[in-house]
């Protein structure tokens, strides 16, 4: 038997974890990506980029999420989609999107690859096994009733170009803030592009400039936003970055990693970068979604993320002080290898499994 890994490409955070899985199987499986043209996925699509268009849009999808309820139609229309590219023989489906873990969790099979550290009410489901990075990630799963026996704590899953630069970065960022050296920032926008974000980073970019922080700004992978930054910020003299996709993000992310002293990004799926890498974190809000919120607070208990107002009331000598606290709080407190982990334990299971 061969696994299924299926694929809804909107947006970065859940569809980078089933990214990060393929990168360390190493057994044969089978990929599938949900076509962005079918009906369903153009609505879900669309509800995800008008949503964070102002703050009236925000306040309805975030209660609309909190109630944890997807509407039926949704999920019905979405199974049929899927049943056309699924074989009728018995198989073990992976998938990474809370929404595909509802809409397939009648499947005898189904693992759900749930690595956000955050577990709010529209992630629950009923897979048979559930991955998640935290052991308090698994304590929220139990609280709303998940069997504790289907729970596997993976660790973080962070990418393996920052993983394996982790103590390098670490001593590096150190060494910068202890010395009161001149600091560099990055800034990462959401696949959304949530346009009170946009507001507030064009409004914090001017005190980064102010204090003399060299600043850079991934634009994602709309190049009409590369086009927007370059004209709004280039005078500033941020460095402005273009990807074609995703992974060529995180590459040029790479490339100036062992630079970076801190980060601005919405606390989704980068919040893993915090905790794991100890890197910190000046969050975006308002909080859009069921995650953010969840997610920064955790981060924010491990001292690892503040607020990015907060960052406005600091003097440049109470920012490094801030930052040093900030790296050393949660250095070393959490495994990044949590892609590899679940691999392993999916190979297995299937072994087992062929074996029997």
């Amino acid at each position: 038997m061969l696994p299924f890994l299926i694929q809804l490409p909107i947006g970065r955070g859940h569809p980078n974890y089933l990214n990060l899985l393929k990168q360390e199987l190493n057994i044969p499986y089978f990929y599938i990506e949900i076509p962005l043209n079918t009906n369903i996925i153009k609505l879900l699509n669309f509800l995800y980029k008008i949503s964070p268009r102002n703050l009236f849009t925000i306040s309805i999808y975030n209660w609309s999420r909190k109630k944890g309820r997807i509407p039926n139609f949704i999920i019905e229309k979405l199974k049929k989609e899927l049943i056309k590219f699924l074989p009728k023989e018995k198989y073990l489906i992976i998938v990474s999107h809370p929404i595909l873990a509802k809409a397939l969790e009648e499947k005898e099979n189904l693992y759900y690859l749930h690595c956000e550290n955050a577990f709010p009410k529209e992630a629950v489901c009923n897979a048979k096994k559930i991955f998640v990075p935290l052991e308090i990630t698994k304590e929220k799963a139990i609280a709303y009733g998940i069997d504790k026996e289907k729970i596997v704590v993976t660790n973080l899953f962070v990418e393996k170009e920052l993983a394996n630069l982790k103590e390098i970065s670490y001593k590096k960022r150190l060494k910068r803030i202890e010395k009161k050296e001149k600091l560099s920032c990055v800034i990462f926008l959401s696949g959304a592009y949530p346009k009170v974000h946009i507001k507030k980073i064009l409004r914090y970019v001017k005190y980064l400039i102010a204090n003399n922080i060299r600043t850079f700004l991934f634009s994602g992978i709309d190049y009409s936003y590369y086009l927007y930054f370059q004209r709004k910020l280039f005078s500033e003299g941020v460095y402005v970055i273009r990807s074609k996709n995703w992974e060529e993000e995180i590459k040029k992310f790479q490339e100036i990693f062992l630079d970076i002293d801190f980060f601005i990004a919405a606390s989704h799926e980068r919040t893993n970068w915090a905790l794991g890498l100890s890197l910190p974190m000046f969050v975006l809000t308002p909080f859009i979604g069921s995650y953010a919120y969840e997610n920064y607070e955790i981060a924010k208990n491990y001292g690892v993320a503040l607020l990015l107002e907060e960052i406005g009331n600091l003097s440049k000598d109470n920012l490094y002080e801030k930052l040093l606290q900030m790296n050393i709080s949660c250095y070393n407190k959490f495994f990044t290898n949590g892609a590899k982990v679940a691999s392993e334990i999916i190979e297995k299971e299937l072994s087992n499994f062929n074996n029997f």
